[in-house]
């Protein structure tokens, strides 16, 4: 007797791989700032505020200055410097205010709040935080009766996206001091930079320069 043997089933259906960039785990801390890669829930008992707040400041040289340089002459390696700016959005709080990126740390997100730095240059600038440079600045106001505190590091950044990201930040180029809007480029940046890298989102910022 032939028992019959059951149908063959088809192959399954092929998967989507989505990528899946997790900033907070691929850059270097310089040893002086090894205070602010402790646990959040550690780094708060030694600075009792309501709200945290994390900034960055990214920079770039800019090898050819639109007015004429006062002499002499400044060399490559005294470029003079551009910082990345964002414009928020018309309808958010301060619309077409210009600033860093930056915004509020997230406890249930953050495991540290250079953690919250790098989260927040991702979300903002679709860049990756590739390396804390120095603390720049501390700021304290109170918003309805909350203590609030920022933090604004100096850091290095480089494309989530790229072979081996992470391992090293872009090299510097030229801003050209034009503005990029949502999800384009802006100024005239060089392959190698970020400039032409960034892609804001459109929810909280317009433009960028």
């Amino acid at each position: 007797m032939i028992t019959p043997t059951a149908p063959a089933q088809p192959p399954p259906p092929p998967t989507t791989t989505t990528r899946t960039i997790n900033p907070s785990t691929s850059y270097t801390i310089a040893p002086h700032l090894d205070h602010y890669a402790q646990p959040l829930s550690t780094f708060t008992t030694h600075h009792p505020v309501d709200t945290l707040v994390v900034g960055a400041f990214i920079f770039s040289p800019n090898p050819t200055p639109t007015s004429p340089p006062i002499s002499p002459s400044p060399s490559p390696s005294t470029a003079i410097p551009k910082t990345l700016l964002l414009q928020r959005a018309a309808s958010d709080s301060y619309p077409y205010f210009w600033e860093g990126p930056g915004g509020g740390c997230e406890p249930s997100i953050d495991e540290t709040l250079l953690a919250g730095v790098a989260r927040e240059v991702f979300e903002e600038t679709g860049l990756a935080v590739v390396r804390f440079v120095d603390l720049v600045c501390v700021d304290g106001w109170r918003k309805g009766g909350k203590r609030v505190m920022k933090w604004t590091f100096l850091v290095d950044v480089g494309s989530p996206f790229a072979s081996g990201a992470g391992s090293s930040g872009f090299t510097g180029g030229d801003c050209g001091g034009g503005d990029g809007e949502v999800g384009g480029s802006g100024g005239s940046g060089g392959s190698e930079g970020w400039e032409g890298k960034v892609r804001v989102a459109e929810e909280e910022h317009r433009a960028f320069r």
